[in-house]
């Protein structure tokens, strides 16, 4: 009945506890939540030895073996479907649900009020302690002829009533926190992302460094930093004298730059992960154009502290605003820089710096935040 896969892993006991994560897909469709999933389900068996299993919510979505773990898909998005997916799709029925949610990820416009209706039925019907980490909120500042508008009030009583639902919340940014809080149903915790790409455990020494800069993500996020940010890129190639940009992700149609001051534009197209990882070793920073106090929900921004990047920030949001739980000019450097900083930035030390930091933002850390919660609920 329901298009799943299972690969049994030798020698695992998964009485202890288990969890079923809600996702909108899994790889090889890459919508970065469904890696988020996997790279957590990895850390909280091996850490906590506690497993998972894979319920999502895109009907007709290919699903890639993935050892020890079942998946299924829904067979469509309603409640029906989903109930049914719960109640008889797995060997176990699982004792805590973990659901990641974006609007978008399960309802082409942002408002899945299937999802929320099936949980509700089913947690009604079922002793589960359901936890969501809340990738994505409604979306804001959208003008009236943007369909988005009109959603967001839907969106926001969906946020509202899966918060009822839940026995434990988190996201990813203070911004986030505050605006799910001020819905009146209960406190959220603040886990920010790690990265899904893993430092190589024989990565380049840190000494042997290149003075090369990445941009590196989707399609739409590279042409947006392009767009707002090229100029601020060209300057602190000049001001840090960089060799080469890199640029990593699959081609930008109409992008034909090949210089931004002394630095080479190198289009390094789609790499695997490995690849991603040994570049980012070898090279001096990242180039972002984000909002500061967002930073901690970019996966892009993780995987650069994750590997001693430093991150260059240009944000040309206003107001500027504070950024909780990261410090100016350790955690990230603002642009344009300045001539004091230009003189006293010592990169090899920031980047030391930007590793010992994320140790307490890294995959180990999430895992060891949610199995406690996990263990606290049971």
């Amino acid at each position: 009945m329901f298009e799943s896969f299972s690969v049994q892993m030798p020698e695992i006991d998964f009485s202890r506890m288990d969890i079923l994560q809600i996702v909108p897909g899994l790889p090889p469709n890459l919508d970065g939540i469904g890696d988020y999933a996997l790279r957590l389900a990895e850390e909280l068996y091996s850490s906590h030895s506690i497993g998972s299993s894979f319920l999502v919510g895109r009907p007709g979505t290919p699903l890639a073996p993935h050892p020890g773990m079942q998946a299924v898909a829904v067979q469509s998005r309603s409640a029906a479907s989903l109930v049914s997916a719960l109640q008889s799709g797995y060997t176990k029925r699982p004792s805590h649900i973990l659901l990641h949610f974006s609007p978008y990820g399960y309802q082409h416009r942002g408002v899945p009020a299937w999802l929320v209706e099936g949980l509700k039925d089913y947690l009604a019907q079922n002793n589960v302690k359901f936890i969501i980490c809340f990738h994505e909120l409604d979306v804001t500042g959208l003008p009236p002829w943007r369909s988005g508008f009109w959603a967001a009030p839907i969106q926001r009583l969906l946020l509202k009533r899966l918060l009822k639902l839940a026995h434990y919340s988190y996201t990813n940014t203070e911004n986030h926190r505050y605006r799910l809080e001020s819905l009146d149903e209960g406190r959220v915790a603040i886990i920010p992302n790690f990265t899904t790409i893993p430092r190589l455990a024989n990565g380049p020494a840190e000494e042997s460094r290149r003075r090369d800069i990445i941009v590196f993500g989707r399609t739409g996020h590279r042409r947006h930093i392009y767009h707002l940010g090229m100029a601020a890129l060209e300057e602190l190639c000049t001001s840090l004298q960089i060799d080469r940009v890199l640029d990593i992700g699959e081609p930008i149609e109409g992008f034909t730059t090949t210089r931004l001051g002394p630095a080479t534009v190198v289009q390094c197209g789609a790499l695997p992960s490995a690849q991603i990882s040994r570049l980012m070793s070898e090279s001096t920073g990242l180039f972002i154009v984000y909002t500061a106090p967002m930073l901690l929900k970019s996966s892009v921004y993780a995987a650069a502290c994750a590997h001693g990047l430093v991150t260059f920030l240009h944000d040309d949001s206003r107001p500027l605003r504070s950024c909780p739980h990261l410090l100016t000019n350790t955690d990230f450097v603002p642009l344009p820089l300045t001539a004091d900083q230009r003189n006293m930035l010592d990169l090899a030390e920031l980047s030391s710096r930007v590793l010992s930091r994320y140790s307490d933002r890294s995959v180990q850390a999430a895992a060891n935040t949610i199995a406690r919660a996990l263990k606290d609920l049971s």
